[in-house]
């Protein structure tokens, strides 16, 4: 097989040697040169090898994730194939689902997706291990043949990044009692900001992050707050922080709800250091370093990507390669795969 253009593929004879028939979409369907098509009207051996090879990403993906198929809306396993729908961007399997007797397809999760859905997976992983917009849609194009500007990969990014936040916020993860809180400086759009980054010492998960336009008590307070709330329950905490003074002043009004313990003058050099978020805001850094963000940094929902980059799909070394997700929460909770994830996500936003 040898591919043309998206819309135009040579498939070689089997019966005939040296002789290729052309495979094209015209008028929203599939049509071949061979006379199996001229005279029946109907899908071809021919055209069934194109569908294939588009489908083909597809289907290893979902198979190396163990992907499992559920309703959307009443989240039933209890469904069956029915047939197939062809489009330009390969086959749509069609399922039954015997529970609510309702027809749906293995795209729900992607509706109104024009390209093969695995562009979009594909492109949010590149995206989150430092690869930029443009570099994306070159390797689509060298490495699958598909075709796509990069605004269109940024807007893929933002509306899965807004259906994947959602299950990272109603997580509930079990995490230890001692924290390393850190804020790192960046410039955004030539101004001057901070990131305030709030980390689980034992699992690495990253608990809160909050951004602001300064490092005042305040500003501190805020990032702690929004890292306690996403905790339910605190008998003591010990946290860990530099000497900056707005972390002892914001740690001394919550201690009146919230028994804790400061270490402020944790240093790489000392036992009692911060080290695993100091490494985070390397990871975060470099990350922001590769991107060229627009608008306000604490509207950027790419950032919100980042998060749950981190903690759901990115394995660390010291966690035997597991994601931070997969160690604070049960078992089955969450697999670290991105077609899992917005499949779960979807899910859960139409039942």
């Amino acid at each position: 097989m040898k591919r043309i253009s998206e819309f135009e593929y040579q498939v070689k004879s089997q019966s005939r040697n040296g002789i290729w028939h052309y495979v094209r979409w015209i008028d929203g369907k599939w049509s071949c040169t061979c006379e199996d098509f001229r005279k029946r009207g109907k899908e071809c051996k021919h055209i069934y090898a194109v569908l294939l090879l588009h489908k083909l990403p597809e289907i290893i993906l979902q198979n190396v994730s163990s992907f499992e198929i559920k309703r959307p809306r009443c989240g039933s396993v209890q469904i069956i194939k029915k047939g197939v729908r062809k489009s330009r961007s390969g086959l749509v399997q069609k399922y039954l689902c015997k529970s609510c007797g309702a027809y749906f397809s293995d795209r729900e999760a992607f509706q109104g997706l024009r390209h093969n859905p695995i562009a979009a997976v594909i492109s949010l992983d590149l995206y989150y291990k430092n690869v930029s917009l443009r570099n994306i849609a070159h390797h689509l194009k060298q490495v699958y043949g598909i075709e796509v500007s990069h605004s269109t990969i940024h807007r893929w990014i933002v509306r899965y990044i807004k259906l994947l936040k959602r299950i990272e916020t109603q997580l509930k993860p079990k995490l230890g009692n001692e924290w390393q809180v850190d804020d790192m400086c960046v410039k955004f759009r030539g101004e001057p900001g901070f990131i305030w980054n709030i980390l689980d010492a034992e699992s690495r998960y990253l608990i809160a992050m909050s951004i602001s336009k300064g490092r005042n008590t305040e500003e501190a307070l805020c990032a702690l707050k929004k890292a306690i709330a996403r905790v339910s329950r605190i008998e003591r905490l010990i946290i860990r922080t530099d000497k900056l003074k707005s972390y002892e002043k914001a740690i001394e009004k919550l201690r009146k709800v919230v028994n804790i313990k400061h270490i402020g003058k944790a240093r790489l050099s000392s036992p009692e250091n911060n080290n695993k978020v100091e490494r985070f805001n390397g990871i975060l850094r470099d990350w922001l370093r590769s991107k060229r963000l627009t608008g306000k940094m604490s509207e950027n929902k790419t950032l919100d990507g980042f998060i749950v980059f981190y903690n759901l799909i990115r394995p660390h070394k010291s966690l035997d390669d597991k994601s931070p997700g997969e160690v604070v929460l049960p078992k089955g909770i969450i697999k670290p795969y991105w077609i899992e994830l917005i499949w779960k996500a979807f899910t859960e936003k139409s039942s």
